[in-house]
């Protein structure tokens, strides 16, 4: 169900980027239910893949942007073009 989906920021301690068109694997958005599946998203890749040092995959901070639930209490609505019907969803 899209409604129970969030935008965060996760916020790693280090992984930002040497410059010169680097990614920063330190600041990544992810779409995820929850806080705890944010940071697991971004700690699961940057494991996977092998980047950085142990000490710069710790969390710096998460922050919610965006809630697709439409009475959020965050500020600021998150839409998906794709949904064919109303693009906000109330709770049942």
């Amino acid at each position: 169900m899209l409604s129970d989906k969030k935008l965060y920021l996760v916020k790693l301690k280090g992984l930002h980027g040497t410059g010169g068109g680097s990614i920063d694997f330190g600041n990544t958005y992810v779409i995820a239910p929850d806080e705890t599946s944010a940071y697991m998203t971004v700690k699961y890749f940057v494991e996977k893949e092998g980047l950085g040092f142990t000490n710069e995959r710790v969390l710096d901070s998460i922050k919610l942007i965006a809630d697709a639930y439409r009475y959020t209490q965050c500020g600021t609505l998150l839409m998906f073009s794709e949904q064919s019907e109303l693009n906000i969803k109330e709770a049942a």
